[in-house]
């Protein structure tokens, strides 16, 4: 399911006209995409598993 959730916003946000909220929109995802792979590659010990995870 997360992966189809990163998979249409991004596809979303490649639709979008370029703007200031755009930009702030894009920066999210990369800092979000980039806690996403640390915890892929550190996985806690209690919580959620991201294995699988295509980012």
């Amino acid at each position: 399911m997360l992966n189809q959730l990163v998979s249409k916003v991004k596809e979303d946000l490649a639709n979008l006209e370029t703007t200031e909220e755009t930009d702030q929109i894009s920066r999210h995802l990369t800092n979000t995409l980039t806690h996403l792979q640390l915890r892929q590659q550190e996985p806690p010990s209690e919580g959620p598993s991201y294995e699988g995870l295509q980012l």
